[in-house]
């Protein structure tokens, strides 16, 4: 049997990028960003990588940063900040109101299928479609991911899930 390939759909800002670190930073007078933009928590990053050790899953990229940095700058950024996983892909720019089109389109170029989750922290069900909703992991954007939601990921992607 063929292995499925496993993509994480992950936003930046409110999953890795979170208020909380910010905060923790500037109340320290340390800095908060770098050249590629606001710096991730480091809770939020270890989550990220127990989700990408126990599913080997591949990330692609829906946060707003693609539109600046590029899929090119993501993955620079990826490697000077030694983050964990291997950036892929980027969904295509075409609805920053519905997240689950540029989804949709990126699915639609593969030609095998995917198991993959969603991780977000979109306020708004509407970012995506009614057919996603099952794959939607949604974090507090004060908090980011966390330990709960990153086994979640893990269970789902790995098919634990079967309820």
């Amino acid at each position: 049997m063929e292995m499925m390939e496993k993509v994480i759909f992950l936003d930046f800002d409110g999953v890795l990028a979170t208020s909380r670190y910010n905060t923790q930073l500037s109340e320290k007078g340390q800095l908060w960003t770098d050249g590629f933009g606001t710096l991730f928590d480091p809770v939020c990053v270890d989550n990220m990588k127990l989700i990408i050790e126990a599913t080997c899953a591949d990330i692609v990229v829906t946060s707003t940063w693609k539109m600046k940095l590029g899929l090119d700058g993501i993955q620079t950024m990826w490697g000077e900040r030694q983050l964990p996983g291997k950036v892929v892909g980027v969904t295509p720019d075409i609805n920053v109101v519905c997240r689950g089109n540029e989804i949709e389109a990126w699915l639609a170029e593969r030609e095998k299928n995917v198991c993959y989750a969603i991780i977000d922290d979109a306020p708004i069900t509407g970012f995506f479609t009614e057919g996603q909703q099952k794959h939607l992991f949604v974090v507090d954007e004060w908090t980011g991911l966390d330990e709960v939601t990153a086994r979640s990921v893990i269970e789902y992607l790995n098919g634990l899930n079967k309820g």
